[in-house]
């Protein structure tokens, strides 16, 4: 999915809906109604926060540091 599409369905998600009036609202309204009963969906985004907000692991930048930053410290550490 292109980026621009990912922060877009992002910002829908996050219900930023001064960012989302392109949408129409029944459109709106039937996406957060699938992100909130689908249980795939819903273990996959716990599963994430889970390990973004982990401490212990490192591997997760959450955007804060570029993929080859993070190759470098990496390959630096083992």
């Amino acid at each position: 999915m292109g980026r621009r599409l990912q922060q877009m369905l992002e910002n829908v998600r996050e219900r930023c809906d001064h960012l989302t009036t392109w949408l129409r609202p029944e459109i709106k309204k039937a996406l957060y109604i699938h992100w909130e009963t689908d249980e795939v969906l819903r273990h996959q985004r716990l599963t994430n926060r889970a390990n973004r907000a982990s401490a212990r692991l490192s591997k997760y930048t959450s955007g804060s540091a570029t993929f080859i930053k993070t190759k470098v410290r990496w390959y630096v550490k083992s």
